[in-house]
């Protein structure tokens, strides 16, 4: 595994969001929290730093090449063997860990558009400070 601080961070910064976002989730579909900017923070802001986290993994890898490039003959490909147990289960590791990474930028994305389009987003938070919107919003059909 890359030690470089940035691939490090990276990693801590998904494993952490996806955690919080996985647990606010379930929160969520249990109904647990009522509070309209809970779910703008956990279902827009809180995937953000899940993506930047997942960016700043290749980017360190980068960064540590360059940096062992400068002392080191030039970088060849590695010769990658799937009949190797090593990389089988490196590649089993990466494929898995990719889907659910996948599954988790879907979700709160597919979450994030719900809860903004939601009469509990747009009711109390956003109308609020509209109070012409909120009229409006009620009386408009709504599919």
């Amino acid at each position: 595994m890359n030690r470089h601080p940035l691939t490090v961070a990276g990693v801590w910064l998904v494993t952490l969001s996806a955690c919080a976002f996985l647990f606010v989730f379930f929160l969520d579909v249990l109904g647990v929290h009522h509070n309209p900017y809970v779910g703008l923070v956990f279902f827009v802001v809180l995937p953000m730093f899940f993506v930047l986290g997942l960016l700043m993994i290749p980017a360190g890898v980068i960064l540590d090449r360059r940096r062992r490039a400068k002392g080191l003959a030039a970088w060849v490909w590695p010769k990658i063997d799937l009949n190797q147990s090593r990389f089988q289960r490196g590649a089993m590791i990466v494929g898995v860990l990719t889907l659910l990474n996948v599954l988790i930028v879907s979700l709160a994305a597919y979450r994030g558009f719900e809860y903004m389009e939601s009469t509990q987003f747009c009711g109390p938070s956003w109308c609020a400070t509209n109070s012409g919107s909120i009229t409006v919003w009620h009386t408009w059909p709504q599919n």
